[in-house]
Formats: structure tokens, sequence, C-alpha cells
């Protein structure tokens, strides 16, 4: 049996004379046989001369039938039934009634509007708050229950950002898989052994871990707490799946042509081992004063810059003569594992006219 909406899309697609009959304009619809038929308004013994109608008919011998209309306009549909040779009187109305319509008809009066806001009813009874699933004011206090989120009804959120050390946040304990912190919240690690004898750590060091929630995804951002300097990393997990810790680059680890540690390159430095410039940065070099270990040509000046890769155990040199010596103008060498290499040198070249000359 076909629905309205299949019916109405074989009606809107032109298939009325395929899958549906087209009725005569004069046709009568109890003399119609099996098969499913599109009667125009007017028809005789239609539910209504007014309307066009989609006509589903299933028979039985020669006597007996049944039919179910659609109204194409309003949607509404009537059934009849033919037993015996013998019509009923009249189509039944099986659309049935609306939400609204039976509202009037149990004695309520008023237009739609009405009936919508009869259907809110009084104020219920305030709900209660489950406090078993959160950490408490005093808990989170005393460092106790860290994995448990906050309980938004007993703690201040000042509480957490006013208060410095691990008063104001839950404490991290000893041996702690910091993949199961998984409730927002803000999070400490006092102790570097703690650390390194947990799991999960970006960093065997004590720090705060910060953890937040979105839509179920979570995202933590550890930061360590050292005196030889902060680090940062950050990870997330999706879908139950937990990335890599990735570190955030300091400020100090980008390039920085110059720096208070050292020399600025407006100065000669008064270092004198090539050995010891291990900051990153650019430096003046005086070989004519006694400098060592830097490249094997003496009595000039350089300009030498220094590039790190994450820490001084990897580093490269860069020597570019200056002055009015010639010869050879640039030097390289590179320090992997805190062993410095050998410097190698690269010629200079001037083109005069078509004359290309190389000095080596």
């Amino acid at each position: 049996m076909k629905t309205l909406c299949e019916i109405n899309h074989l009606l809107d697609t032109g298939v009325i004379g395929k899958d549906i009959k087209q009725m005569p304009a004069h046709g009568d619809v109890h003399a119609l046989g099996q098969g499913t038929f599109y009667g125009p308004a007017g028809v005789t013994n239609a539910p209504d001369t007014a309307h066009a109608y989609i006509y589903q008919v299933f028979q039985h011998g020669t006597g007996d039938k049944f039919i179910k209309a659609y109204n194409t306009h309003d949607g509404k549909t009537f059934t009849i039934v033919q037993q015996g040779g013998t019509w009923q009187t009249a189509w039944k109305d099986t659309s049935g009634a609306s939400a609204y319509d039976i509202w009037l008809k149990a004695g309520h009066t008023g237009n739609k509007a009405a009936f919508l806001a009869s259907l809110k009813g009084a104020k219920g009874d305030k709900g209660t708050f489950d406090k078993s699933d959160f950490a408490t004011h005093s808990e989170v206090i005393a460092g106790v229950n860290a994995t448990k989120p906050i309980n938004p009804k007993t703690l201040v959120w000042g509480d957490i950002m006013s208060k410095g050390g691990s008063s104001g946040h839950s404490v991290i304990p000893d041996k702690a898989d910091l993949n199961t912190y998984v409730h927002m919240g803000i999070y400490t690690q006092t102790g570097s052994v703690n650390a390194k004898n947990g799991t999960n750590y970006p960093q065997d060091a004590a720090g705060v871990l910060t953890v937040l929630d979105v839509g179920g995804e979570i995202y933590q951002t550890y930061t360590t707490l050292s005196a030889s300097g902060n680090n940062t990393y950050t990870r997330g997990a999706y879908s139950g799946t937990w990335s890599e810790w990735e570190k955030l680059m300091k400020a100090s680890e980008l390039y920085h042509p110059y720096d208070a540690v050292h020399d600025s390159i407006g100065s000669v430095s008064t270092v004198k081992n090539f050995d010891s410039l291990t900051k990153q940065g650019w430096y003046i070099m005086d070989t004519t004063n006694g400098a060592v270990n830097g490249p094997v040509r003496t009595g000039i000046f350089v300009y030498l810059q220094v590039v790190n890769y994450n820490d001084v155990a990897q580093q490269l040199q860069i020597a570019y003569e200056y002055g009015t010596n010639t010869g050879k103008p640039m030097a390289m060498r590179g320090k992997y594992q805190n062993v410095w290499g050998a410097w190698k040198y690269y010629p200079s070249m001037s083109l005069s006219g078509t004359t290309l000359t190389v000095t080596i």
C-alpha cells in the first residue's frame, strides 16, 4: 500500500497512467477494480465532489471491496467497504482527530493559541543536586579526591585561582597516571620524584596540570616547575586515544640576534674560546688576540653565528671573515652530543666581466 507522500510524489513527477491509473472525469468510484487510481473532483460516489482523490482498491471476488481514499488537498483519508455486493451508506473518516480537535470535544473553548497555553502545567518541585560525584570544597583545598571534578555548588573559582601552591589545587599523588585525569580542573604535582614514578608525564618534573573537557574531548596542559626553567606541554584525547605530548617553544629558544648573556654584535667579544660560545646569537671574534678553537686562519676578525638545536649538546657555528683580509670568507662546524666536528671551509668567488675567480 502506498503512502500519501508516495502518491503525491507520483502525481508531481507525472507517473499517473503508469503506477496510478486515471479515472474518467465522470467515472464511478464504486465501479473501480483492483489497483490505484486518480479521481478528479466531481466523480460519482467520491467522499466529496469538491476535491480530487487517490483511490486504493482491494477486491475479493465480485462483491467484496475495500477502498481507501486520500484527499490530495489536505491529506485526509476515508474508507468505504462493499460486502456481498452491498456498499456502506457513507465514507468513514479515518484521518483521526488532532489534539486540538480532541481538546475542543472535551468541552474546552478557544483558539489554537489557547490550546497550546493549556498544555503548560504548574511549576514542579525543585530538583535535588547530587553532590556525591564531586570533590567538595574541603577535599580540593586538602588535596584529596584529585580525580573527582570540582563541585560548582561548594567551591568558588577564586579559591583555586587566588591561592598559590598546592593549597589552591588538587594535588596529584605519587605514581599517578595522567591519562586518568579527564575531569576539568587544575592539579599540581609537587614532587619531581612523584612525576618520575608516575606514568604519561611529559617530563620527570613537578608541575601544574590543567584539564579541559570540550564536548567529551579532553585537553591537557602541563607546565613544569624547575629552577632551570619552565617547560609547557600540551596533548589531547580524541575518542579515548591520547596524542603525544607536544612541547611549546619558549621565547628563549627562538632565534635572537642579541642577548644579554653574550656581547652584542656591536662590540668585540671578550671570550677567547670558540667552544665556550654556546648561547644562540651573533658574536664578533678577534682571532688576533689569542682566541682558540676557531677557524684555522688567524689574525682576522670574524662574525660568528651560533645556532642551537634544542640544547647546547647540538649546535652549529658559522664564521664569516670581514675586514681587509681576503681568502676563505666562510667556515662552518657542528657539535653533536657535545662533541665538536672539524671546521669546513668554503671558498670565495668573484665575477669580473666574464671571468669568475675562485679563491681557495
